[in-house]
């Protein structure tokens, strides 16, 4: 009897280690997956950001979404999205400009940071697109401002913005003849004359004076059949690194004006959260990392971008990544953002619209100054 009693005992005690084991693993939760949505980051920056978070994280993995890099594209997919009230994404980089109208329409969650935003760390006037006095409902991550650049080899240097209002035929590439890009490019010249109808007859010279498929003024100025390029910072990576027979022969220079001030128009990518996704803390987690600099020094090299906050630009490290970073410094202070308004979108099509009847013939002067000022009246 003692012996039945004994081995009860014993298989008693199996069970109950058993379920201590089961027990213990039930703990090991998998991770908790997130979604982002993002535009297409063809340096592939974002990929490596997302796997080095992925691998350090013990509970949220996140999974990126990514559609077309082109800004009119995006805000509608993303906002048609976010309009059908189902949790397609967790969480997702968007521009500056689309912030008030996500706020107007609720579909943003106030972020829980757990640090205080200095705004002094950051460009100047930033922070009016990040929410309202009580709650932050976009965090930035990604500043991106237009870059002059220059063919050493036909330039005698950057000469600054002469070029542009004498230039000969063939000696400006620019990028955006359609879409936001155009209107944002249409605004530095707007910035750079401080007249909304010289700017946009400087604009519409520039055009004229190369004429390209948009698609192509990469390759133009690659190939030599334009002296000087404007395109976003964003671009130096595949300007300057990604072609070897010009890398050596690309220069570049911050977007100012002969007197030294600034006139490139900045736009800025910031982390923001669906208001109805279930997972908003393990959006927080990513975006405590997104704001590290260990995220921020990979995104600054991998995508070429500008530093966004104050303290990178006195890294000697950071600064070595692009040669215009060391001037980009001495604009930190006078970025211009486009307006902050909740009918952005609708104003700014509008605009769009108008700019590129002008441009190509078919519309007014008037009429093109006429929606671009009712947009701009805001700008900072």
């Amino acid at each position: 009897m003692k012996r039945i009693y004994t081995v009860l005992i014993l298989i008693a005690m199996v069970f109950m280690f058993a379920g201590c084991a089961d027990d213990g693993g039930s703990q090991r939760n998998p991770k908790q997956e997130i979604v982002l949505a993002c535009g297409k980051d063809a340096t592939g920056t974002l990929v490596k950001v997302v796997q080095e978070f992925n691998s350090q994280s013990e509970t949220t993995q996140v999974k990126l979404m990514e559609f077309s890099n082109e800004s009119v594209e995006l805000h509608r997919v993303v906002s048609s999205m976010l309009s059908g009230q189902e949790v397609h994404f967790d969480a997702m980089l968007i521009e500056d400009v689309w912030v008030g109208e996500f706020c107007k329409n609720d579909y943003l969650m106030p972020l829980d940071i757990s640090h205080e935003f200095d705004k002094d760390e950051y460009p100047k006037g930033i922070d009016s697109f990040m929410g309202d006095d009580e709650n932050i409902y976009w965090y930035p991550v990604i500043l991106d401002a237009g870059i002059m650049y220059y063919r050493k080899d036909l330039a005698q240097g950057s000469q600054r913005l002469d070029y542009i209002a004498n230039g000969d035929k063939g000696t400006y590439a620019i990028q955006g003849v359609d879409g936001e890009e155009m209107l944002s490019c249409a605004l530095e010249f707007v910035n750079l004359t401080d007249n909304t109808a010289e700017g946009l007859k400087l604009y519409k010279k520039a055009i004229d004076n190369f004429v390209c498929d948009d698609s192509n003024y990469m390759t133009e100025f690659k190939n030599g059949n334009a002296t000087y390029m404007r395109a976003w910072s964003s671009h130096s990576r595949n300007i300057m690194q990604g072609f070897s027979a010009v890398s050596g022969l690309v220069g570049a220079d911050v977007m100012t004006s002969t007197d030294g001030s600034s006139y490139a128009v900045t736009r800025s990518y910031g982390f923001s959260v669906n208001h109805r996704t279930p997972n908003g803390a393990n959006c927080m987690e990513f975006l405590e990392y997104l704001n590290s600099d260990t995220a921020q020094m990979q995104i600054l090299k991998g995508m070429g971008t500008l530093p966004i906050k104050r303290e990178h630009y006195t890294n000697p490290v950071i600064l070595d990544y692009s040669e215009y970073l060391e001037d980009a410094a001495s604009i930190f202070d006078r970025h211009i953002f486009r307006p902050y308004r909740d009918d952005y979108t609708f104003v700014s099509r509008e605009a769009r619209k108008a700019l590129k009847a002008y441009i190509q013939g078919e519309g007014s002067l008037e009429a093109a100054v006429e929606t671009v000022e009712n947009l701009s009246c805001a700008l900072q």
